[in-house]
């Protein structure tokens, strides 16, 4: 925390913090710091009590809906937030709450859950789901002018689907079909910053047995 108070002080250096993602946390939070997150992060000198947020400082966040269901934790109230400004991305939290950091699972179940939560199947469609995904992501990490979408003088950074892949046949709505159908095994090629990655589903930059084979030896020495 101080490391981190120094880092955003000095450096001027944007920060994430995560507060209240499961229901006991704020007990947890009293009981053990005898205050809320909020007046902790006053006490470590995060914000002061009278910063002001401008317009470019709107605050932002990440929706990680498949950790919050698995954590218990409700349901964010993601459409309220877009529809008051604030950027929402779309993430998968870490992989002892979400699993399998399936950014394709992340969007299916963020439009699903919402739509089944407030009984409206209106509710976040799958343009603005896509979009938290690209764009919304970008923006609440702050590098929205150089990736979360295809424009001249952004980072080429593309994902392939299956052309043939049967889950995306037809194809009638593509954003509809990608966020409701597609998965990561659609995914043929991938490029970051314009270098190939992924090529006809091949990994191209790391030695994918060696890596499992180190994971496997991990875990064994985990369980003891």
């Amino acid at each position: 925390m101080l490391a981190s108070t120094f880092m955003r002080q000095r450096m001027r250096a944007r920060l994430p913090t995560s507060q209240t993602v499961m229901a006991a946390l704020p007990l947890s939070c009293l009981t053990i710091m005898g205050c809320c997150e909020t007046e902790q992060y006053l006490r470590m000198q995060w914000f002061s009590a009278t910063t002001k947020l401008h317009d470019s400082q709107k605050p932002t966040l990440a929706h990680c809906p498949a950790s919050n269901m698995k954590l218990a934790s409700g349901f964010c109230r993601v459409p309220e937030l877009l529809e008051a400004g604030v950027t929402v991305g779309l993430g998968t939290d870490g992989p002892s709450s979400s699993n399998d950091l399936d950014m394709f699972a992340a969007m299916r179940v963020a439009a699903l859950i919402h739509k089944g939560n407030r009984l409206d199947p209106t509710a976040l469609p799958a343009t603005s789901v896509l979009r938290m995904a690209t764009m919304g992501s970008a923006t609440a990490l702050g590098i929205d002018s150089h990736v979360g979408s295809i424009e001249v003088g952004k980072k080429a950074d593309l994902v392939r689907l299956s052309s043939t892949s049967p889950s995306l046949t037809p194809t009638y709505d593509p954003i509809s079909t990608i966020v409701y159908a597609a998965s990561r095994s659609d995914v043929v090629d991938v490029w970051v910053d314009g270098v190939r990655v992924v090529d006809n589903r091949l990994c191209t930059t790391i030695d994918a047995d060696s890596v499992l084979r180190d994971l496997r030896n991990e875990a064994q020495m985990i369980l003891g």
